[in-house]
């Protein structure tokens, strides 16, 4: 605290009140910077996933890399033919469509 060491039984109590005082407290006035956004409204593209559009995105996976929660490595998809690819694509396409992620994900 302002410099000095902290007894360890006080480092999380001492960690919480700087916090809560310094960290998270408000300004000391108010903010009267810009408010302009950085960045202008870019539209989001909603329309269908095509095929074409899957596709280099997959390829561009990388081999040999550790799996994410869906144990599924990169290769499994690289490695799918046309009919389970045009499954992944209406599968994302549902989930774009309706806004709901299968349960068992």
């Amino acid at each position: 605290q302002q410099g000095h060491t902290v007894n360890t039984l006080h480092h999380a109590d001492t960690f919480a009140q700087y916090l809560a005082n310094k960290h998270w407290s408000p300004p000391p006035h108010p903010y009267t910077g810009s408010t302009t956004p950085i960045h202008p409204h870019s539209p989001v593209n909603m329309q269908p996933i095509t095929t074409a559009e899957l596709k280099p995105i997959i390829q561009q996976l990388k081999n040999n890399k550790a799996t994410g929660p869906d144990d599924i490595p990169a290769e499994a998809f690289k490695w799918l033919n046309q009919d389970n690819l045009h499954s992944l694509i209406n599968l994302f396409n549902d989930i774009l469509r309706t806004g709901h992620t299968p349960s068992e994900w």
